[in-house]
């Protein structure tokens, strides 16, 4: 048959059966003295006073120091939630910030395949270099030039005029048609371009 569990006592169990012994046995010191000239019951033994004078005081000194534990625990308590509230908040910033960073990093894969995208269809500087080399033949008036060139104002001697000018067209063989007068492209072996390039390439020989 097995035993009852006993409950562990708690602190106002372990004060209170000392103040009860010293309760029952001021009763029974006063019981007795108070039957004067009578036989009454015996007077109590004073070391049971000292017995139970020790217990009581090691029982106030075991709740002190529940006491004490006390404090620190809801000291510890307190400082559990403020971490808590403060990781919580962490959490929260870790949480946003994982969400932007996710944004950036979507915006960054996008512009990395626009950038590999341009670059496999970009055309190589030397290519570019060229073309320029070739446009530079035909402008107007070299980067440097300062103010722009009038109808009736000199070009300065480092200016190229754009070829073929209105000279070279005027001595080619388009002056010689009328100027209503339409090209027919349909007229057998002559191209309205290479008729344009050979006359302007015929005026500038004359």
């Amino acid at each position: 048959m097995s035993l009852p569990h006993a409950h562990p006592e708690t602190t106002q169990d372990i004060i209170h059966e000392p103040l009860d012994k010293f309760e029952a046995l001021t009763h029974a010191l006063f019981a007795s003295l108070s039957q004067t000239g009578l036989r009454g019951p015996p007077l109590p033994n004073i070391d049971e006073f000292l017995a139970t004078d020790a217990v009581l005081a090691k029982a106030l000194a075991t709740a002190r120091e529940h006491q004490k534990n006390q404090k620190i625990i809801e000291s510890l308590s307190e400082e559990i939630l403020g971490l808590d509230a403060k990781l919580r908040g962490v959490w929260t910033s870790l949480d946003e910030a994982h969400k932007e960073l996710g944004v950036i990093v979507e915006e960054g894969e996008v512009r990395l395949k626009e950038i590999e995208a341009a670059s496999k269809g970009a055309i190589p500087y030397q290519q570019l270099l060229d073309y320029a080399s070739i446009l530079s033949g035909f402008t107007s008036a070299p980067p440097t030039s300062k103010g722009p060139i009038g109808p009736d104002q000199p070009a300065p001697p480092s200016t190229r005029p754009p070829f073929p000018n209105e000279e070279m067209m005027r001595a080619g063989r388009l002056a010689e048609r009328p100027a209503l007068e339409r090209v027919n492209l349909k007229e057998p072996g002559t191209s309205p371009v290479f008729s344009f390039l050979l006359s302007s390439a015929l005026g500038q020989l004359t």
